[in-house]
């Protein structure tokens, strides 16, 4: 196993092609470590997404739903979001590991697959853990139900052109400066993911960098740099993921436009119960390798902070 030289500068070109260059070298490595987190999450999530669609459905065709079924679509978001925060954790913890930032303990390189695996889940869930002040916010904002969209969108719709337009103009404007004022946020989470563990008294000192004020005014004077490196390598993620993901897309298409059919046209085709199991076990497939190729996005990333660190300490 290689280790990885972190913190060193890096060009906007060069953090990115790395990071996608992480994942080519270490495949073999990250696809043994973070399949089995991955397809979990992934499993969850397309199970979750699906739930959220027959809800959709069933608002749509019947004017509402019991309080039993939304409390059943926030537990399987909730239980998505917790593996994918644990998956992220074992990722972070992978990162650690590669890049020296955490070196194994003498008892875990000795110690037998079982007792290793056990380890390594709960240095996971302490990871999990130390990123919940971010990570929460996933959860609460993406939560099924949360109202946001949907009355920001009748209020609009209700003004005229003209106010249309101002409010438009003034939500890029807040759009461009809530970018501005979060992308900082990116290193401060990195830092926070990625703070070495003290050896001595001589790196209490060297810890403080890593805190999350004087991680701020970094990023912040970095924030240009982490705005194109995120977006460029978020746009490859996606471009990637738009082919993986591409028929789940059209499968959900041809459901709803089933669903559609049958309310307002009485349409008697029905999808048979082997096309549902075939959709959600290659949606589950399709996911898994976009969680894999998501951990060059973040290597990106991880080359980024450790760019920002280097140019700061």
């Amino acid at each position: 196993m290689d280790n990885i030289s972190l913190f060193a500068r890096h060009s906007f070109a060069s953090c990115v092609s790395k990071g996608y260059a992480f994942l080519a070298k270490q495949l073999l490595l990250v696809s043994k470590v973070m399949l089995p987190y991955f397809t979990i999450a992934s499993l969850l999530c397309v199970l979750s997404i699906a739930y959220n669609v027959k809800l959709n459905v069933a608002v749509v065709a019947q004017g509402m739903v019991s309080i039993e079924e939304v409390l059943s679509a926030m537990l399987l978001h909730t239980l998505a979001w917790l593996a994918a925060v644990v998956a992220t954790a074992r990722m972070f913890l992978l990162f650690r590991r590669l890049t020296t930032v955490e070196i194994p303990k003498p008892e875990d390189v000795t110690a037998t697959k079982v007792a290793a695996w056990k380890r390594s889940l709960i240095r996971t869930m302490q990871l999990a853990w130390r990123s919940l002040p971010y990570t929460i916010w996933v959860l609460i904002l993406n939560m099924p139900g949360f109202p946001i969209v949907d009355p920001c969108m009748e209020f609009i719709g209700g003004l005229t052109m003209e106010y249309k337009t101002l409010v438009v103009c003034g939500l890029l404007l807040l759009a461009v400066i809530a970018v501005v004022l979060l992308s900082p946020f990116i290193y401060t989470f990195y830092c926070r993911m990625m703070k070495p563990t003290v050896i001595d008294k001589g790196e209490v000192e060297k810890m403080r960098a890593f805190g999350f004020l004087a991680a701020y005014k970094k990023g912040f004077k970095h924030k240009g740099k982490i705005i194109m490196v995120t977006l460029w390598s978020l746009f490859l993620l996606l471009i990637a993921c738009a082919v993986i993901l591409l028929p789940g897309i059209v499968a959900t298409e041809a459901y709803l436009s089933s669903v559609e059919g049958s309310i307002n046209f009485g349409d008697k085709a029905l999808i048979p119960a082997w096309g549902y199991a075939l959709v959600f076990t290659s949606g589950t497939i399709a996911m898994t390798f976009c969680c894999l190729l998501g951990v060059a996005f973040s290597a990106s990333l991880m080359y980024l902070f450790g760019d920002i660190y280097s140019k700061e300490k």
